[in-house]
């Protein structure tokens, strides 16, 4: 294990049949497991437009919460976007270390060690360019 922030890296999330999840896909074969994730807003060429990021301790039930988002303004930027151009990422992370204490994807069961990444990585977005649509980066 290293002793430093690993390269954390976004893996398409994807369905039974190989293809990539979707927003308003059914949830019912995602993971009951913690995760990191990104909504990803794609343009018709794949350009990565805008995102969302967030946190869960179970991804399945909080995708399926997508169903009925309860911001406008966030309601709004999903219903407004083709559906088929909004993807699901999930955060692959390695084994590390930070200051001798070993993390893992393990780790995620913690809420303090997810929101540390879900905070990590809005940090990151934010260098791409891409529009962050979580709530005080509008």
């Amino acid at each position: 294990m290293q002793d430093m922030i690993p390269n954390l890296k976004w893996k398409k999330c994807l369905m039974l049949n190989g293809s990539p999840f979707m927003y308003k896909n059914d949830s019912s074969n995602l993971p009951v497991c913690p995760a990191i994730y990104r909504w990803r807003f794609e343009n018709p060429i794949g350009e990565i437009k805008k995102v969302y990021l967030g946190e869960a301790q179970n991804l399945k039930n909080r995708i399926e919460g997508y169903k009925n988002i309860g911001r406008p303004e966030l309601k709004k930027e999903f219903e407004g976007w083709s559906r088929e151009l909004i993807y699901l990422d999930t955060l692959e992370i390695g084994n590390f270390k930070i200051n001798e204490k070993p993390y893992s994807a393990k780790s995620l069961y913690s809420d303090c060690t997810r929101k540390l990444f879900e905070n990590i990585m809005l940090y990151q977005e934010l260098g791409q360019g891409y529009k962050i649509l979580n709530y005080g980066y509008e």
